[in-house]
């Protein structure tokens, strides 16, 4: 089940609470080295940092930086084939997928179609087909 001993160890500390990695900052600790380092960074702007070009808001990662000026900008990459509405982030998609397109929405609309992801297009546009 665990490729690595060490996989085995962090996934009993999710069970027993041992949080072994104290940040040197503050009065927090973590079960795994990870997660220190992303606080560490995050919350004492620790590393490189990505700021907003539109509000100077500061992120840990540049996937949380490109997220966040999709709110400016208005951005919205992920688009269902079969409808066209558009959604920021990609779980916005397969929400919208499951609620309106999904074999269980279409049964409960007298619907008969299935759906597939495609890989992004030359523009960095996911898609939907419906057959």
């Amino acid at each position: 089940m665990f490729g690595a001993n060490s996989s085995l160890k962090n996934h009993m500390r999710l069970h027993t609470g041992e949080k072994p990695y104290q940040c040197q900052h503050c009065d927090m600790s973590f079960s795994v080295a990870a997660a220190l380092a992303y606080h560490t960074k995050k919350k004492h702007s620790e590393g490189k940092m990505y700021v907003c070009q539109y509000c100077k808001a500061v992120f840990a990662q540049s996937i949380e930086l490109t997220r966040h000026v999709r709110t400016h900008t208005g951005d919205r990459p992920y688009v269902c084939r079969e409808c066209g509405k558009g959604y920021s982030q990609a779980s916005g998609l397969t929400v919208h997928l499951q609620t309106f397109h999904s074999k269980k929405a279409q049964q409960e609309n007298h619907l008969r179609f299935d759906f597939s992801f495609k890989p992004q297009d030359s523009q960095g546009l996911w898609s939907v087909v419906c057959m």
